[in-house]
C-alpha cells in the first residue's frame, strides 16, 4: 500500500511538472537576441531602419514579459524572433548607409565635373602629363572608392573567391598586364583598393579587403614594380559595385581596384 502511494505521488509530481511546462529559462536565446539588438543599434538601425528596429525592440520586451510569467517555451520563440528582426534591421541600416554614402560621393563628383566642364576631373595630385593624356581622356574618372584619381581600361580590377585573398590564375594575367603598363609609365603611382562582399562582420571584411590589396601589391612587386609606387587601402564591404544581395553581385564586389593617384 505504501509503495502504491509512493508511485502515485511521484506520478502526480511529474504530471504537475510537465503540465506546468517545467523548462529551463531560454538564457542562451535571450543573450543572442540582446547581442543582435545591440549590433543593430551600433549599425545605426534606430536612424536608418527605425521600423525594423522598433519591431525588434517590441519583441524583446515581449520576451522579457514571457520570462517573468515563466512561459519559457514562448519566451524562447520570442527571443529567436527578436534576433531575426534585429538582424534584418542591422542589414537594412548598413545598406541604407552605403546608399547614402554613395549618393554623397556621386554629388561630389558631379560638383567636380561642373567645376571643370569638358575636361577629365582629377583629384589633386592625380595624373596629368601628355604621355597619359589620351588614355586618361578615354578613362573612367573617379571610379576609385575614394572618388579620386582615375582608373583606365588598362588597369582593370581583379576578383577573388569567397572568403579568399589568394590571386587566382586568371587574375595573374591581368596583374602581368598591369605590371607591363606600369613599366611603360615609370613615374606613375597607384593605389590598390581592396573590397569584399557584404557577408561577414565589418571588422572581418575590412581585414579581408586589406589582405586582398596586399596580395595584389606583393604580386606586382614580384613582377618588378617598385614598392614605393604602390599604396593600398581596404574599403571592406562599404563600396559595392553591385548592391544586390545574391551570388552574382557578391562575385562582382569581391575585387581589387587599381587607381592612378600621382605621376
Amino acid at each position: 500500500m505504501k509503495r502504491k502511494l509512493l508511485f502515485l505521488l511521484v506520478a502526480v509530481i511529474l504530471g504537475v511538472m510537465f503540465a506546468s511546462g517545467c523548462q529551463k529559462r531560454p538564457d542562451k536565446e535571450i543573450a543572442e537576441a540582446e547581442k543582435a539588438l545591440e549590433a543593430a543599434k551600433e549599425a545605426g538601425a534606430p536612424q536608418y531602419a527605425p521600423k525594423e528596429f522598433k519591431s525588434a525592440e517590441d519583441m524583446m520586451a515581449e520576451t522579457y514579459k514571457l520570462v517573468d510569467a515563466k512561459k519559457y517555451k514562448d519566451a524562447r520563440e520570442a527571443a529567436i524572433t527578436t534576433k531575426e528582426l534585429a538582424d534584418v534591421a542591422r542589414m537594412k541600416a548598413l545598406q541604407r548607409k552605403q546608399e547614402l554614402e554613395k549618393e554623397q560621393r556621386n554629388k561630389q563628383q558631379m560638383k567636380q565635373k561642373e567645376s571643370y566642364p569638358g575636361t577629365a576631373t582629377l583629384a589633386p595630385g592625380a595624373v596629368t602629363g601628355e604621355a597619359l593624356n589620351e588614355e586618361i581622356q578615354q578613362s573612367k574618372v573617379g571610379t576609385g572608392a575614394l572618388g579620386e584619381g582615375v582608373t583606365i581600361t588598362k588597369l582593370p580590377p581583379i576578383h577573388f573567391d569567397f572568403d579568399k585573398y589568394n590571386i587566382r590564375e586568371q587574375d595573374k594575367k591581368i596583374l602581368q598586364q598591369i605590371a607591363d603598363w606600369l613599366k611603360k609609365h615609370p613615374t606613375v603611382r597607384i593605389r590598390i583598393e581592396g573590397h569584399t562582399d557584404e557577408r561577414g562582420t565589418e571588422e572581418y571584411n575590412m581585414a579581408l579587403g586589406e589582405k586582398r590589396a596586399k596580395a595584389a601589391r606583393d604580386y606586382l612587386i614580384m613582377l618588378g614594380i617598385d614598392p614605393s609606387r604602390i599604396e593600398i587601402v581596404s574599403f571592406g564591404e562599404e563600396d559595392p559595385v553591385d548592391p544586390r544581395h545574391n551570388e552574382e553581385a557578391w562575385a562582382k564586389n569581391r575585387r581589387d581596384e587599381f587607381v592612378i593617384i600621382k605621376k
